[in-house]
């Protein structure tokens, strides 16, 4: 698995400290990586108990769990491992919540969480645009 590197946009001459926009910018990244985290094992769960026996439900399965990981992982590259792990389980109890705790809701955690798919993806458009938020707030 790629490490996450995430690459630095450049911050507006204007920021007052681009350093602190910087660490910034990587915390909630991170952060939303560890709630991808979360989303991807309940995802797992849902595959596991909603899909009828058989090879699409492992592979479903299997890819879910495989993101779960990838993203805890790239949370704790970018944090700590026991902060992106807290985190997760924050996330994973907050989303269980919305669900209201029953597999049937669980396309209300889905159209929330779609956007990890896109994190995943391009982990650095994510990184800009927090940094240009937290550039932007420090101006």
């Amino acid at each position: 698995m790629a490490a996450t590197t995430l690459v630095v946009v450049g911050g507006t001459a204007d920021s007052a400290d681009p350093v602190v926009a910087v660490k910034e910018a990587t915390n909630e990244v991170a952060f939303e990586l560890a709630e991808c985290a979360a989303y991807y094992t309940i995802a797992a769960a849902a595959s596991d108990v909603s899909l009828a026996p058989g090879p699409d439900r492992q592979l479903r399965v299997a890819e879910a769990k495989r993101l779960a990981v990838a993203a805890l992982r790239e949370s704790e590259q970018l944090t700590s491992n026991q902060l992106a792990a807290a985190r997760m389980d924050l996330a994973w109890e907050t989303m269980i919540r919305q669900m209201d705790r029953k597999w049937e809701n669980f396309s209300v955690v889905t159209d929330k969480y779609r956007s990890c798919e896109d994190l995943m993806a391009a982990p650095d458009g994510r990184f800009a645009y927090w940094l240009a938020e937290r550039s932007e707030v420090r101006k």
